[in-house]
């Protein structure tokens, strides 16, 4: 049986390393009819949705893992849940954790939404 969230160190470093550059954490897991987004951060009057890939081995096929409708379910998603973030511009990241627990990357790629 398959862990429920294997990824989730991946998140706690992508987390740490958003942190680390001066976004403030609005959300985490952040479900709702759809979907899920993995973090939500603030920073400069922007929202930044983040969603996390984790690979072994290969920075394309976490990119390649967030398809256009991906992005999609989590704009939805996003609209459901953002209160009085409504409003402000969002940016979309896609967090490529590349590697192993002990031995990793970090990549980020933005998008303005």
């Amino acid at each position: 049986m398959m862990p429920l969230h294997k990824g989730k160190w991946a998140e706690d470093a992508a987390l740490y390393f958003y942190k680390e550059h001066g976004y403030r954490l609005i959300g985490r897991n952040i479900r709702a009819y759809g979907g899920e987004i993995d973090l939500a951060f603030e920073k400069n009057g922007k929202v930044v949705l983040v969603e996390v890939k984790q690979r072994k081995h290969s920075l394309e096929d976490a990119l390649l893992a967030v398809s256009p409708s991906k992005k999609r379910r989590i704009l939805r998603v996003w609209y459901q849940k953002a209160d009085k973030y409504y409003h402000f511009p969002i940016e979309f990241h896609v967090c490529a954790v590349v590697g192993e627990k002990d031995n990793f990357s970090i990549s980020i790629f933005k998008e303005e939404l």
